[in-house]
Formats: structure tokens, C-alpha cells, sequence
């Protein structure tokens, strides 16, 4: 019975902290953040800033009028940047754009998320690629 309650209770605060989406003003951004916006992103109208949390670490997102999008984490790292137009290619390791030159010609990167340990990114074409962070192929899609 208290395994029983233990979960419902987890999955109650689980629930609770997926529906915390909470609508920011740009300027309520990290500073980080808001610097990779202007340096990479100058150009683009932000539509939309959202703050949310996965668990209890804060996550922001940033949407632009042409559908793009940013996520960041609480210190105001980027963790995914999609946009149609091609991500920026400063923001792309030189393996990966090495490895599309090579494999893809003509394709470009439409979408790029890193963690800790991978970059996975998604070219015009629709492939998937998947890299470890030492710039190894791990996988195609």
C-alpha cells in the first residue's frame, strides 16, 4: 500500500511540474540566453518565451516568428535549436559539419540537440544523425 501511495504521489508532482509552462517576457531570460539570441538569432522577431521545468531544473524555450526555435537550459546554454532557414553554422561542432560536407553535399542541418554525452542533429533530407560528443557516428536514421 505505501509503494501504491508513493507512486501516485510522484505522479501527481510529475504531472503538476509538466503543466508549469508558463508564458515569460524575453527580457526574463538568461542573460546567456538572450546573449546567443543576439549574437546568432539577431535578424529573427521573437514571437513567444516560454519558462518551464523538467523536474525541478528550470528550461526555457524561445520561438520565433518563422517557427524556429530554441530551447536552453537554467544557466542559459542552448540545448536544441531548430530552424527551417539552417541552423547557424558557428553553433555546429566541425565534425559534424565535416561529416555532412562529405556524406550530404547540398543538405543542410534544420535541427541540432546536444547533451552531456551526444549531438543529434537532422538535415533538409530528413536524415537523422546521431554523434557521441567525440564526434563518432553513432547512428543514422
Amino acid at each position: 500500500m505505501k509503494n501504491l501511495f508513493t507512486f501516485f504521489a510522484v505522479s501527481i508532482m510529475f504531472l503538476t511540474a509538466c503543466a508549469n509552462d508558463k508564458v515569460i517576457v524575453y527580457d526574463k531570460l538568461p542573460k546567456d540566453a538572450k546573449q546567443f539570441i543576439s549574437t546568432y538569432f539577431a535578424g529573427e522577431s521573437v514571437a513567444l518565451s516560454k519558462m518551464d521545468y523538467e523536474g525541478v531544473k528550470k528550461n526555457y524555450e524561445v520561438v520565433f516568428i518563422n517557427g524556429g526555435k530554441v530551447d536552453f537550459d537554467s544557466n542559459g546554454d542552448w540545448k536544441d535549436v531548430e530552424i527551417a532557414t539552417g541552423v547557424p553554422a558557428e553553433i555546429i561542432p566541425s565534425f559534424v559539419t565535416n561529416y555532412v560536407q562529405a556524406n550530404f553535399a547540398g543538405q543542410i542541418v534544420v535541427q541540432i540537440d546536444r547533451d552531456r554525452r551526444y549531438y543529434e542533429l537532422k538535415l533538409s533530407n530528413g536524415v537523422e544523425l546521431k554523434f557521441n560528443k567525440d564526434g563518432v557516428l553513432q547512428d543514422i536514421d
